[in-house]
């Protein structure tokens, strides 16, 4: 608890790269590395731990906290850096900024649903690279906007990553949890929530700190504001696309049920 409070303390409160390098920032994130680690190797000397760590040697498992890490990345560098392209550089009201958000939330629903079908009748690797396919390839695709790309545009690329991130998120947080025994279970969702809120921590202050160092690199090199800012958006949106896009092969090695009944009924057969 000291640990990962005093990491996600610190890097809430480190909206730029001076306040992340602050004396008192520094030392709770070091201090709350060594309580980790510290506790982790306690841990793992105990018959009965509080946190399972031997889970991550389940395939299946370790993919799927990757996935929707990946998955959070694309969310929360979305829920940070379009407010920013919207307001700094297209000059569009608070009002207008948050409507952006309401059919990308309701299709992210949606094709949680959707997601959630293919996972029961196909299996996760069905589902998950796809969604995580459209997540980071769209996520790339609002790294190329200009002064001149419309709200409208902006506002269908980031409702169609939604449909991505609902077949991506649950789906694979799912499988991983199927994956495991059930007096795991608790385990598991104990470190995928974890991970998931420090995921989210770690890529808001990351894409601050890039987007605040970036523009004011671009700006001194006397480029115009608006477009110093278009620029660091759009690099950071490429960088946590191909980020999605580099985990996403991985994903077609999630194991479901269905694939357990095809190795049983191979067997039976043979």
């Amino acid at each position: 608890t000291l640990g990962i409070g005093s990491i996600l303390y610190a890097l809430g409160n480190s909206p730029t790269l001076a306040l992340l390098l602050s004396p008192i920032n520094v030392t709770l994130l070091i201090g709350g590395f060594v309580l980790i680690v510290a506790f982790i190797k306690y841990e793992s000397t105990q018959e009965q731990p509080l946190l399972d760590l031997s889970i991550f040697k389940i395939p299946t498992y370790a993919i799927s906290i990757a996935a929707t890490s990946c998955a959070s990345i694309g969310l929360f560098s979305g829920i940070f850096l379009l407010p920013l392209l919207l307001q700094q550089v297209y000059g569009i009201g608070e009002v207008q900024t948050g409507l952006l958000f309401l059919p990308a939330a309701l299709m992210s629903g949606i094709f949680m649903s959707i997601g959630g079908r293919i996972l029961d009748v196909k299996g996760p690797k069905y589902v998950v690279p796809l969604g995580l396919f459209i997540m980071g390839s769209l996520t790339v695709l609002l790294g190329f906007n200009t002064l001149a790309t419309s709200f409208w545009t902006i506002l269908m690329i980031n409702v169609l990553r939604s449909a991505g991130l609902g077949m991506a998120n649950m789906p694979a947080s799912t499988a991983g949890l199927n994956a495991v025994k059930d007096h795991q279970v608790g385990q598991g969702s104990a470190i995928n929530n974890i991970l998931r809120q420090m995921t989210a921590s770690f890529t808001i202050v990351f894409f601050s700190i890039y987007y605040e160092v970036r523009r004011g690199t671009l700006f001194a090199h006397n480029i115009e504001f608006r477009q110093a800012s278009l620029q660091a958006i759009n690099e950071a949106f490429i960088i946590a696309g191909v980020i999605i896009l580099l985990v996403m092969p991985f994903a077609f090695f999630l194991k479901g049920p269905q694939d357990l009944q095809k190795k049983q009924a191979k067997k039976e057969t043979a």
